[in-house]
C-alpha cells in the first residue's frame, strides 16, 4: 500500500508546486505591468534557456554599469 501511495504523493506535491509557481509568476507579471519595470520581462518564462541566459547577462551588465555610476568619486 505504501509503495502505491508514494507516486500519488509525488504527483500531488508536484502539482501543488506547479500551481504555486504559476500563481507567483502571475503576481510578478502584474507587478511588472503596473510598475516602471520593463514590460518586456512579462512572459520570459516561456523563452529558451539560451534566450534567458542572454537576458540574464544583459541585466548583469546593466547592474554593473549602474552600480559603478552610483559610486562616489574620490
Amino acid at each position: 500500500m505504501a509503495s502505491q501511495a508514494s507516486p500519488l504523493m509525488v504527483f500531488l506535491i508536484q502539482n501543488s508546486q506547479n500551481r504555486d509557481g504559476a500563481a507567483i509568476q502571475a503576481k510578478l507579471d502584474e507587478l511588472i505591468r503596473v510598475s516602471t519595470a520593463r514590460n518586456s520581462f512579462v512572459g520570459i518564462e516561456h523563452l529558451t534557456d539560451e534566450e534567458l541566459d542572454d537576458i540574464r547577462s544583459r541585466c548583469e551588465r546593466l547592474a554593473k554599469v549602474e552600480k559603478s555610476a552610483k559610486r562616489p568619486s574620490n
